[in-house]
């Protein structure tokens, strides 16, 4: 008896790949299509076309480390469609936005960080590299996602200045050893990079106080906390509100075991 498949609603609503089409580029444009739970996220609304084409570049440069051709408007719409926009626009008190210069800059990432050429890294890896570049990896897993919350929850933007891609990340634990890789890769080949790290790190080693602050606050009795929050400008009482409440919701648990 000839077995038969049954399409989902999601794949049944998205065209089906395109045998004259390059491959990826018909991946690209049908799962740009498409919808439901499983569809990739949509922070930025974008047209049908911009979107497969950001995909595609980011199947061609991010995961193959190909050599693409790319517009300014198409690594612009790249950007967009990763979320990262608001890192254009957005500063975080007062200081940034942390986005500047061509939008090519992140492709010209894919060279150290595309799969393949973190494959070549890691087989050349040393145990001292992989011990000093843990630190830092833990720091990037672990340490910006819940800065990405805590920000989210502080401006009432779960995606602000671009960050939001990474709120969830620690729930993703393939992504571990690729961040260790990316470590050992910058700390290789990039000086200026890898200055940059070390300083995020430094900054990030506030984040378990900032955390216990915040955990000593849902300790207090109601009337302190109240007290508490009307002796501060009506901005901060807004923003102080909005930790409170996201902390209550559970979002800054994982973030604890740093």
């Amino acid at each position: 008896m000839e077995d038969r498949i049954t399409p989902s609603p999601d794949s049944a609503a998205a065209p089906g790949l395109d045998t004259g089409r390059d491959p990826i580029e018909s991946l690209a444009a049908e799962l740009a299509a498409k919808r439901g739970p499983k569809a990739l996220p949509r922070p930025i609304r974008q047209s049908a076309a911009e979107r497969a084409r950001a995909i595609e570049l980011m199947f061609r440069t991010f995961g193959r480390g190909e050599s693409v051709t790319v517009t300014d408007d198409e690594a612009f719409e790249l950007e967009r469609f990763l979320g990262l926009a608001p890192g254009r626009r957005h500063k975080v008190d007062g200081v940034g936005p942390w986005i500047t210069g061509s939008p090519h800059q992140l492709l010209d990432l894919a060279r150290t960080f595309a799969p393949p050429a973190l494959f070549k890294t890691m087989l050349t890896v040393t145990e001292a590299e992989l011990e000093e570049a843990r630190p830092f990896a833990h720091t990037l897993f672990y340490g910006l996602p819940l800065a990405a919350r805590l920000l989210g929850a502080i401006y009432g933007n779960d995606n602000y200045a671009g960050f939001g891609f990474l709120a969830n990340q620690e729930e993703k634990p393939f992504l571990a050893p690729l961040i260790l890789a990316v470590v050992v890769a910058v700390r290789r080949t990039d000086p200026k990079m890898a200055a940059n790290l070390t300083a995020l790190h430094s900054s990030m080693q506030a984040l378990p106080g900032t955390m216990a602050e915040i955990k000593n606050m849902l300790e207090m009795p109601q009337s302190q906390m109240d007290q508490n929050l009307a002796n501060q400008p009506a901005a901060a009482r807004r923003q102080l509100s909005r930790v409170i409440e996201a902390a209550l919701e559970g979002k800054f648990e994982g973030g604890l075991a740093l």
